[in-house]
């Protein structure tokens, strides 16, 4: 066996690992489960596996859950801490233990952030390692005029000052995202680049088909999936506009409804384009019957106007499914024009759906080639290898400050 690093975030290669005392933090978890969320959880999981000490912390309400969540959950082994405010949860965490900090929420930062200055003024410095997740870089209309200004000045002032004074690194998705950071002001020499993974059963699951399902009336249905949140920003009214014109293709939406306002303005488009048995939510699915629709979908889609990584795009290469993807931040990285998929206009109903009809005109030789191609390219996401990447980096922050 042999010991990595010097500081007490040190373990040992093999048998009887010496266990890190770790902080997840995230502003949203489990029941929430997009991107963020199962980062978070995909990362505290192989930790503790791999015998360290891992605790999420995070805020005790959800998109779409009443009432509080429970205080303290055991999960998977290991515990998840709630608190109902981002001042409280700041003051849970131990300062003496590094922290795993994921995306940039402006009240959850500015008083982690605090908390880690006035320790610095004592002497102390702390381990802060951030995962920014887009959070940092944002897209920018997402957000009502009022709170683009605020954030906007946040970040740019007291957030690029906590950045590049008190975190110890940077982990950017994609060198898309780490372009996007050192633009924004972040010193290069923070960043690291650690990509998202996928998790194991994307990997091990056989084919899978809807079987028993309450969606089994798909098998042998020509459709479209989508895996996303319904939100405004990952533009399904242009996949919903583009399906209008091509013939017998279904559109399945897989994922939680975070804007009530733009779900009911879907349905008023599905009526008025009369897609109503064409066009389907199914909520949020994860497991075998995610996999099951993947597996079933003649393509895989997203065609959002901004995004820092895509989970959903790696499954869908993983299981061999072509995909479309929007020709936005880092999404070419992932589709290579015509070799396992095909980039889109996001704003351009017809790029869509000149996309979508070049999969439906694939021979099965042709499909078969491309399934080949996703599987190899996909080799790379497994989140074992993103988890070691991760425990290197911190252990490297642990080793300057206590050196």
């Amino acid at each position: 066996m042999a010991l990595k690093g010097d500081g007490p975030f040190s373990y040992l290669e093999g048998d009887g690992s010496e266990a890190v005392k770790f902080q997840i933090v995230t502003r949203y978890f489990f029941p929430v489960k997009a991107g963020v969320e199962t980062h978070c959880y995909e990362v505290a999981r192989r930790v503790k596996a791999m015998g360290h000490d891992v605790t999420i912390f995070t805020r005790d309400d959800g998109f779409e859950k009443e009432g509080p969540l429970p205080a303290e959950e055991k999960m998977d082994g290991f515990s998840v801490i709630r608190s109902p405010s981002n001042r409280r949860l700041s003051k849970q965490l131990d300062m003496k233990k590094p922290i795993y900090l994921n995306n940039f929420d402006i009240s959850l930062t500015f008083f982690l952030y605090m908390r880690a200055f006035f320790s610095r003024l004592r002497g102390a410095r702390l381990t802060i390692w951030l995962v920014p997740h887009g959070g940092y870089t944002p897209y920018w209309e997402l957000f009502p005029l009022p709170r683009r200004l605020i954030k906007r000045m946040y970040h740019r002032t007291l957030g690029r000052y906590f950045i590049n004074h008190l975190t110890c690194g940077v982990s950017a998705l994609n060198n898309w995202e780490k372009d996007q950071l050192i633009k924004a002001g972040i010193n290069d020499k923070l960043i690291t680049i650690r990509t998202n993974g996928v998790e194991d059963l994307a990997y091990d699951l056989p084919t899978q088909n809807l079987g028993d399902h309450e969606l089994a009336w798909l098998n042998g249905q020509r459709y479209v999936l989508m895996l996303c949140r319904v939100s405004r920003e990952k533009n399904i009214d242009g996949v919903v506009e583009a399906i209008s014109a091509l013939q017998e293709l279904h559109l399945v939406i897989g994922g939680s409804i975070q804007d009530k306002a733009y779900y009911d303005e879907l349905k008023a488009i599905i009526s008025e384009k009369g897609l109503d048995g064409r066009v389907h939510f199914v909520g949020y699915v994860s497991g075998g019957k995610k996999y099951a629709l993947i597996d079933g979908a003649e393509v895989v889609a997203l065609t959002s106007f901004y995004e820092s990584d895509s989970i959903v795009l790696k499954e869908a290469l993983v299981r061999g499914r072509p995909i479309i993807a929007s020709a936005v931040g880092p999404l070419p990285s992932i589709v290579t024009e015509g070799e396992n998929g095909f980039l889109a206009v996001p704003e351009d109903v017809h790029s869509i759906s000149s996309a979508l009809a070049r999969v439906l005109a694939f021979s099965a030789e042709e499909r078969k080639n491309m399934e080949g191609k996703n599987r190899k390219k996909a080799i790379q996401y497994r989140w074992g290898e993103v988890t070691s990447g991760l425990i290197e980096d911190i252990e490297h922050c642990e080793g300057m400050r206590n050196g």
